[in-house]
């Protein structure tokens, strides 16, 4: 038998999907049904190959198999003993390896080396099985793309070394000495910081540290949840210090705190309150975007005489938020709250004043 084609290495993933389309007894299924799966999914068979790949397997895996009778005797059906599952066949169907190729894409900028070299043989293995079959699950590699948020910019050089140490630090409980380069820092140049790691989190496109830092002096708040991007940490050391917990401390109930939603890189909006009810006009045609993708569960749309549309919604003052509008351009005027109106009207003086005086 390994002399034929169908056992060759590179039909195992033709092995895997036949076997897990066989039912357990009293379902069973003929060949010619078992056949329609395999041409369904790309792959090119004859009854009787199907017939000789269930021959083989039916004798270690104690298929179980009966002639049905019908108007030309034929053919066998086969169907897993009514007292087994399927087994671990030992092989990824096409399925499961786009899966793993997907998750890839996805978590390479969010984990360190050393975790997605645990992972390099199954991803390796899923390429492989993606690259030797011709079906519809092969083909989408070429038809999914994860893109990051926004392409303009290239993402933060993050030091692996100091991702390594800190997702360390996080699976041991333990403290972490690391030099940050603040961007407000004058001088350019890291300072030391005791930190005990709570989390990382990938918002933006950047990775931040959660955590509660070792008072530096008597008037810092000890308990206070801080989140560092880590592209700013520039060295950082496994302390033999176990971590210290803020009680109580919920990462879920974290990020949804307005303190970690907050627009911190606007602090003139803080007036406007952790969240505040939007009011703001768009031309019809941007109106429908905000339709499909709603500021908020309880957003209203009304039309105004000059044919714009009123949109209100109760919304939080988030960088996200700001983000949004920003992407609107011109296409949105923001009414309220005042103190967001007026930080797009002292933004658009300063365009006009670069841009146009």
């Amino acid at each position: 038998m390994s002399t034929q084609k169908e056992w060759e290495p590179k039909e195992f993933p033709r092995y895997w999907l036949l076997l897990e389309s066989l039912q357990r007894e009293p379902q069973f299924k003929t060949a010619k049904e078992l056949r329609e799966i395999l041409e369904h999914e790309g792959y090119g068979v004859t009854n009787r190959t199907v017939q000789r790949i269930l021959e083989y397997f039916a004798e270690r895996f104690n298929l179980k198999s009966r002639k049905r009778t019908d108007e030309r005797g034929q053919p066998y059906e086969w169907a897993w003993p009514r007292t087994q599952g399927q087994p671990v066949v030992g092989v990824m169907d096409p399925p499961t390896a786009l899966t793993y190729e997907v998750a890839a894409q996805l978590l390479a900028p969010l984990l360190p080396s050393s975790f997605l070299d645990g992972m390099q043989r199954d991803i390796r293995r899923a390429r492989k099985v993606l690259g030797q079959v011709s079906t519809k699950a092969s083909s989408l590699t070429n038809k999914v793309r994860i893109l990051p948020r926004g392409r303009g910019r290239l993402p933060a050089q993050i030091d692996q070394a100091v991702l390594n140490t800190l997702y360390d630090a996080l699976f041991t409980n333990k403290q972490v000495e690391i030099h940050y380069l603040a961007q407000s820092s004058p001088t350019k140049r890291a300072k030391i910081h005791v930190l005990n790691p709570l989390a990382i989190v990938f918002r933006f496109d950047t990775l931040y540290l959660v955590h509660v830092a070792q008072p530096r002096n008597p008037d810092q708040d000890p308990d206070e949840v801080k989140e560092w991007p880590v592209q700013r940490i520039k060295r950082a050391t496994i302390l033999d210090k176990p971590v210290r917990i803020p009680p109580p401390f919920n990462l879920d109930e974290h990020l949804c705190n307005p303190a970690f939603q907050r627009n911190r890189h606007h602090d003139h909006l803080r007036d406007a309150g952790s969240t505040f009810r939007l009011k703001a006009l768009f031309p019809p045609s941007t109106a429908r975007y905000v339709q499909e993708r709603p500021f908020s569960d309880d957003q209203k749309i009304t039309k105004t005489r000059d044919g714009r549309m009123r949109v209100e919604a109760t919304v939080a003052n988030t960088q996200e938020l700001l983000t949004e509008l920003h992407n609107f351009s011109y296409d949105v005027e923001v009414l309220a709250p005042k103190a967001l109106r007026n930080y797009f009207q002292d933004l658009s003086k300063k365009l006009y004043a670069q841009y146009i005086e």
